[in-house]
């Protein structure tokens, strides 16, 4: 959904919003997962990412 404008310029205030307050992925405390073009998601990626945080928690 990033290609259309008005969900991208959402999604950048929101996440100004996390980082704001000291919730990004690069401090390891947000995931962050984003759909393919057509709709689908990656679920090793996801799993990945979550496997990485408890690791790392």
């Amino acid at each position: 959904m990033l290609k259309n404008k008005s969900y991208k310029k959402h999604w950048e205030e929101k996440r100004a919003n996390y980082e704001s307050v000291g919730v990004s992925e690069t401090l390891g405390n947000l995931i962050i997962t984003e759909d393919g073009l057509d709709g689908s998601f990656d679920s090793e990626l996801i799993e990945s990412k979550i496997l990485t945080w408890i690791k790392n928690s």
